[in-house]
């Protein structure tokens, strides 16, 4: 529940009820963020602000001046650039939801100003449908992450994000030809390949070697065992996968019944205290009972006493 927590938690009881605690902080865990977990904090509320623009129709003046200045530009452009009829917002299959292209939480501090007004720009958000958004989790590029923290402090926002996007595209444009490139040259070497056995072939029928069923036979056999190879490889490098998130969801088991035994023994450790401050009480209330019951016999002997002189 807390494993994205920046800082290590443990667990207290506190009026009955059992609260996780920032170990830095000492400040209630929630929403896996706490006082000293500054960029998971302000990353939630973006996402609140971006929420609350599309579903809500209105909004007072305060509210268009706060999303501007955050995101820089106004909620009815946001609404009209994110607004999508056919899925809908949320989780789940059908659905998207905003994505941080370039994502704050590792990479920047948002307690710079600079920083802040770079990530929640509204040209670094993105619709992505479910589970693409899931599937790319904070994957960043890492020669944007240079060019943004070496130009951040000189340029203006909107400028480097235009920058970006025009970086994205040469880089697509070029990733698009190196893969035309490569098609071709398999093609090439695909027809090279058949012109040689061609060629082969016609060789021996000159040299009066004929292509026996034989032959044939053996090249298939070949390709079916190279098939083989392949799907046996293919199974091993799958149950290998599933060995290795196995021994993942094994770690994560023994972390659990770590805060488990940690949450049982602080439960124990009050349940003790407990229990002797009730056996103290009760020592204390036996002794009053003693000692009243020493004052009655004393009381009882000078009433019989008194009791005696007045019958002489």
């Amino acid at each position: 529940m807390y494993k994205t927590h920046p800082h290590q938690c443990r667990c207290e009881i506190i009026n009955n009820k059992i609260n996780m605690l920032c170990s830095v902080c000492n400040k209630n865990v929630t929403n896996n963020w706490c006082e000293c977990s500054l960029n998971k904090k302000l990353l939630h509320q973006d996402r609140v602000m971006m929420r609350n623009a599309i579903k809500s129709n209105k909004h007072t003046p305060e509210t268009h001046t706060k999303f501007k200045k955050a995101k820089g530009c106004t909620i009815d452009h946001f609404k009209f650039i994110f607004n999508e009829i056919d899925l809908k917002y949320g989780k789940g299959e059908g659905t998207w939801s905003f994505d941080h292209i370039i994502s704050p939480v590792y990479n920047f501090d948002l307690n710079n100003e600079k920083h802040r007004a770079f990530i929640f720009h509204f040209k670094n958000i993105q619709k992505m449908t479910y589970p693409s958004n899931q599937q790319k989790g904070c994957k960043v590029v890492q020669s944007e992450i240079d060019y943004v923290m070496s130009v951040i402090d000189d340029t203006d926002v909107d400028k480097i994000h235009n920058q970006l996007e025009i970086n994205r595209k040469e880089y697509k444009k070029e990733a698009n030809e190196m893969k035309e490139i490569k098609e071709i040259k398999e093609i090439k070497e695909i027809k090279e390949i058949k012109e040689i056995k061609e060629i082969k072939e016609i060789k021996e029928i000159k040299e009066g070697k004929e292509i026996t069923p034989t032959r044939v036979e053996n090249e298939k056999r070949k390709q079916d065992m190279n098939n083989i190879n392949q799907y046996f490889s293919n199974k091993n490098s799958i149950i290998n996968q599933l060995f290795k998130e196995k021994e993942k969801e094994s770690a994560n088991l023994n972390k659990i019944k770590k805060r488990i035994e940690s949450i049982n023994n602080l439960i124990h450790s009050e349940i003790l205290k407990s229990y002797n401050e009730i056996q103290k009480q009760n020592s204390d209330i036996e002794l009053k009972i003693n000692e009243l019951q020493e004052k009655k016999n004393k009381n009882d002997i000078s009433i019989s006493l008194l009791n005696n002189y007045l019958n002489e």
